[in-house]
């Protein structure tokens, strides 16, 4: 048994999640899994009249927590101390929630675990079985007291009892109906979350881990057992309980051993790892943490990521059943845990049922089921491992579990051998006489290499590059190609040249190659070892000499020279796909030529090249060669412009993983490239850039959150995207961030921002944030009042030119009666400020104080308008209300009124109303198109 099998299964980060303390759950039996802030919004609830039965400090409680929820830090240190005065009245849900609060740090109180423990204890006393259970996992994991078993179970055992009491505050509010209960927000298959049986399986769970401690196995089995299954349908159940209880049953461990039952539990683990996944993102969205359009996406990949988990899993107790080590060793019951895994698709499950099939572990060899499953990984134009392939091979050579078959043999050998060592030495007829594990594979690799096989030596070095069974080594992989490279190995000499040009040859984003002569150098020695390689027979290595040549990097740039070696890859390996491509770039580049020399019969040849290498490319899955057919075809300069030809392949390229692509679609939909203004459509595909960085695509999906365009006008998702964008570097995101902070009224989050970024290099961003700063202090935003600091910050803005608060001074000029001062200083802060745009737009367009020029008047008005400035988007869609000279089209028009509205401007409603009207009245068409992504 290789050492790969002795690993045991370790779960996902998702399946981690899954279990969490119970102190989590702070607010009278919210779910453990719940954060601070998703606990709090499932308690929102309706007014309604109160009841005789009502205690006055429920209603209290309520009005706390409503407090805690807030936003506004005031009303949160408010909510603080009201929660203490009542936690003082001995009111037994507070103690609970105060209790909770200092155990973990929450709602802004400093983390005490001490005194956290001792005010959940006074509830627990009281008979409170949340408080109860929460002491007890305490107790069993010695957050805020000794770890104390006994007292551990004591207080677990009584909140696990009949009698125990889960009862909640008894407000006058009454339970929801049916119809409000369906309105609400639903996770995890449309089922509510069970507050008191999650605390029940959390109780469990600890109790089970306390008991195992204890070596009490039967106990501490049935414990997970009912922690596995808690809730109905089993939903409140906790994974790794689940996990508990099915290696149990594999292994019989407190329980007799019960394959079937170990399926069953299995199973319900993957049901918990994939519903505890989804409904944290679920809890996350409503949280605003992520983006709604990503749920979806999530969802896919956490259910992949729990059948992953259960695949692995499987694995693992295939391979303890399989290991002659251990004392669960039983092969036939290893088979059928591989099998389950295998059928799941686990590659190595599907090779260690071959090897246990050639061995005698289950009586007689059984070599045709051991063919089998060297099929299943090794056949296909896209082999699943390696090692199935060589040892399919194998398994052909010698006629072993299948009809001998030298021809098949001979065929995967051959297409094989570059990348295998049993493959290269059955090329050479020197093939094993029995299939070999990956173990002795990799030290069959190395025993070549060390008697100077160069073809061995080649491939030991592709195995240190990728750390495929060795531990990965650049310098010392290098010293093996180069053991082969002077016996003119071309592979070799082809990873010698990618590696100085990549390796030694990397210059920093930024920067030139002239900055880095040594990088120069390692291009110059690459593209020499890239000849070497082409000379030597080596398809790679000749078409990395050709982009060389092409490029002109490391050597003069000779263009027909280039197509030649890449004419002379494609007749080594006509499969090449971005060898196709380069030629297609090449012929793009004679097509150039001829249509600028109005060379028509020329062009018509050159036309005919481009595409068709072009195509062969694509049709191989070269992105590069998707997008260079969909630019030719979006631009018409090539090829007869065909935008919706165009728009595909560009799709296909963004598909095929070209980042970029997807902002350019967006770019498309958003400005109406080809086709109608669909703002949905470019949001979408802003957003798969934006998760990939793409720096561009979010600020542009930040833009139409908080335009509302395609999308709700939403500060908290642009929030989200604004993370994103700051992440990658941006700075001028931190401002925009602020802004929003700003608007949102979170004075606290921005200023510690804003104080921070008054010392970075860019002075634009440091102009801004001192001007905001001068805010707060002069207005008490976030901070006490202080004029003097105030005075400071705003001097210091106002030399680092920031264009509000010129904006400012030039209100104070024009209020001093000094217009000319005013208007200079309008002039100079335009460039960073919207407000100042509008306002030198309107004294430019009315001629107040300035002479009258309306065309750039309406200029600047739209320059503010881009910014989201309401006044200027109001202004210039009254202006084509009006009939005025220099208004924009109705379309236009009808987006800005829209835009202004949203963000409150009442008149814009009732302007946008009378233009929709105007629109209906001429029958004009829509902007919005209903195109439909491809699927």
């Amino acid at each position: 048994m290789s050492s790969r099998n002795r690993l045991f299964f370790k779960p996902t980060s998702i399946s981690r999640l899954a279990v969490l303390l119970l102190g989590i759950s702070a607010l009278a039996g919210l779910p453990a899994s719940a954060t601070q802030d998703e606990t709090l919004d499932q308690l929102e609830v309706d007014d309604v009249e109160e009841t005789n039965e009502s205690n006055p400090l429920d209603q209290q409680y309520w009005e706390i927590l409503e407090n805690l929820r807030s936003t506004d830090a005031n009303e949160v240190a408010e909510g603080r101390q009201r929660l203490k005065a009542l936690s003082d009245n001995e009111y037994v849900h507070a103690q609970y929630l105060l209790g909770t609060a200092h155990l973990y740090g929450s709602f802004g109180l400093k983390k005490k675990a001490r005194t956290g423990v001792n005010l959940i204890r006074l509830a627990a006393e009281r008979g409170n079985a949340f408080a109860r259970a929460t002491l007890g996992s305490c107790y069993a994991s010695g957050t805020g007291v000794w770890r104390d078993e006994e007292k551990a179970i004591k207080w677990l055992t009584l909140a696990l009892a009949p009698n125990a009491d889960f009862s909640g505050p008894q407000t006058s509010i009454p339970p929801l109906t049916m119809e409000a209960a369906a309105a609400q927000p639903q996770v995890v298959g449309g089922l509510s979350q069970d507050p008191i049986a999650e605390c029940q399986a959390n109780a469990h769970f600890f109790l089970a881990s306390v008991y195992e401690k204890q070596k009490k196995h039967t106990l501490a089995h049935q414990h997970y057992l009912a922690a596995a299954n808690a809730g109905v349908d089993g939903r409140s159940g906790l994974y790794d309980a689940a996990i508990k209880a099915t290696l149990n049953y594999a292994f019989g461990q407190g329980v007799d051993r019960d394959l079937a039952q170990a399926k069953i539990m299995m199973e319900q683990s993957r049901r918990l790892n994939s519903r505890r996944g989804i409904s944290i993102i679920h809890n996350y969205a409503s949280l605003k943490i992520v983006d709604e359009f990503a749920i979806a996406d999530l969802e896919e990949t956490i259910e992949e990521a729990s059948e992953a988990d259960e695949s692995k899993l499987r694995f693992s107790i295939a391979s303890q059943l399989a290991d002659k080590k251990s004392k669960n060793y039983d092969p036939a019951e290893a088979v059928i845990w591989y099998e389950l895994a295998a059928d799941s698709g686990q590659v190595w499950a599907m090779l260690e049922l071959a090897f246990l099939y050639l061995r005698d572990d289950l009586g007689a060899p059984n070599p045709e089921k051991a063919f089998y499953w060297f099929e299943k990984t090794g056949s296909g134009d896209k082999p699943k491992h390696y090692v199935g392939v060589a040892n399919l091979a194998i398994c052909y050579q010698n006629g072993l579990g299948t009809a001998r078959d030298t021809d098949k043999a001979q065929a995967l050998f051959n297409q094989h051998r570059d990348l295998e060592i049993v493959c290269y030495l059955g090329s050479i007829g020197k093939c094993p006489p029995r299939p070999l594990t990956f173990e002795q594979i990799v030290d069959l690799t190395k025993s070549l290499a060390k008697k100077r096989d160069p073809h061995a030596q080649y491939l030991w070095g592709l195995r240190l590059v990728n750390g495929h069974g060795v531990k990965p080594s650049i310098k010392t992989a290098t010293k093996w190609f180069k053991k082969a490279a002077k016996k003119d190995h071309g592979g070799a000499l082809n990873m010698l040249g990618s590696i100085y040009e990549y390796h030694h040859g990397r210059i920093p984003q930024g920067y030139s190659v002239y900055q880095y002569p040594e990088a120069l150098k390692a291009w110059e020695k690459a593209t020499e070892y890239y000849r070497q390689g082409s000379d030597a027979g080596s398809a790679l290595a000749t078409t990395n000499y050709g982009r060389m040549l092409s490029l002109g990097k490391g050597i003069k740039k000779n263009i027909p020279l280039a197509e030649r070696y890449y004419l002379k890859s494609i007749e080594l390996d006509p499969k090449n796909g971005y060898t196709l491509n380069n030629l297609g770039a090449i012929n793009q580049e004679y097509l150039t030529t001829a249509l600028r020399e109005n060379d028509q019969e020329k062009a018509d040849h050159y036309r005919a090249l481009m595409l068709k290498y072009y195509e062969k490319a694509e049709s191989l899955d070269v992105a590069i060669a998707a997008k260079n057919l969909g630019l030719a075809y979006l631009q018409g300069f090539l090829v007869p412009q065909d935008m919706l030809r165009g728009y595909d392949y560009v799709e296909r390229a963004a598909d095929l993983g070209m980042t970029n692509e997807h902002y350019r679609l967006g770019l498309m939909h958003e400005e109406g490239i080809g086709m109608p203004v669909t703002y949905t459509e470019a949001a979408y595909h802003y957003r798969l850039a934006a998760l990939n960085g793409h720096q561009k695509a979010l600020r542009r999906l930040v833009d139409l959150y908080l335009t509302g365009r395609g999308v709700s006008h939403d500060l908290d998702r642009a929030i989200f995207w604004l993370q994103q964008l700051v992440a990658t570097g941006d700075k001028n995101s931190l401002k925009s961030l602020c802004d929003i902070l700003f608007i949102k009224k979170r004075y606290e989050e921005a200023i510690p921002i804003l104080k921070d970024i008054t010392n970075q290099d860019y002075s634009p961003v440091r102009g801004y944030a001192n001007y905001r700063l001068s805010q707060c202090y002069r207005d008490g935003l976030g901070v006490k009042p202080n004029t003097r600091k105030a005075r400071k910050y705003f001097k210091e803005a106002i030399q680092l030119n920031n264009g509000e608060a010129l904006y400012i001074l030039s209100t104070e000029k024009f209020a001093e009666g000094k217009p000319q001062e005013g208007i200079d200083l309008l002039r100079k802060a335009y460039w960073g400020s919207k407000r100042a745009a509008y306002a030198l737009g309107y004294r430019l367009y009315h001629g107040e104080d300035i002479e009258q020029d309306q065309v750039e008047g309406v200029k600047l008005m739209k320059r503010a308008a881009s910014k989201n400035n309401r006044q200027a988007m109001y202004f210039l869609a009254n202006l084509t209300y009006q009939n005025q000279a220099e208004a924009p089209t109705l379309n236009t028009a009808i987006e800005y009124a829209r835009r202004a509205s949203i963000t409150g401007n009442s008149k814009a409603a009732e302007l946008l109303e009378k233009l929709e009207q105007q629109r209906k009245d001429e029958s004009a068409p829509l902007e919005e198109s209903t195109r439909a992504r491809t699927s």
